[in-house]
């Protein structure tokens, strides 16, 4: 019966400090699925950005500041999707800078008031660009991040992209 109680006094603990690390790493980090904008996910082919936008307003080749090839399709100024080359094209940068409809799978869109985040993603920390406020979410277990732009109290870009 001793055995009993101590086993439940010290599971108390033990789940309290589990909990709160859960909680502490779920402020910084999002479900990988939240990585996307407009059913765009990063890793998205070419041809898959097609079937749901159908062509772009502009596509444009260049490359990145690493030299490596890349293609970029951009809808009304506002939607791009950036491609880089790897054994196929892929989606590397998805980004919309207007509100346009195109948000998250959470339904965070441009011109949201940026309090929504932290009630969507959680707290994360911020800096400060040339007078814009930024805060960035990684998905669980690889490279994959969601960047809000802010101004003025308001969402102004939603980028997903791969990082390092």
């Amino acid at each position: 019966m001793e055995v009993s109680v101590v086993k439940k006094v010290l599971s108390l603990p033990t789940f309290l400090s589990v909990f709160s690390l859960c909680t502490l790493a779920s402020a910084y980090y999002i479900p990988r699925e939240e990585i996307a904008l407009g059913g765009i996910f990063v890793g998205a082919s070419p041809e898959y950005v097609k079937s749901v936008y159908g062509e772009p307003t502009q596509s444009e080749s260049g490359y990145d500041t690493m030299g490596y090839p890349t293609i970029t399709y951009t809808y009304n100024d506002t939607f791009k999707v950036r491609f880089y080359h790897g054994a196929d094209w892929w989606a590397g940068v998805v980004e919309t800078t207007a509100n346009n409809g195109i948000g998250t799978p959470a339904g965070v869109r441009v011109g949201m008031p940026a309090s929504v985040l932290s009630n969507v993603y959680g707290a994360t920390p911020s800096y400060n660009d040339g007078g814009v406020t930024v805060k960035s979410y990684a998905g669980w277990g690889d490279n994959r991040y969601l960047v809000f732009r802010i101004s003025n109290g308001k969402i102004k870009s939603i980028m997903a992209e791969f990082g390092e």
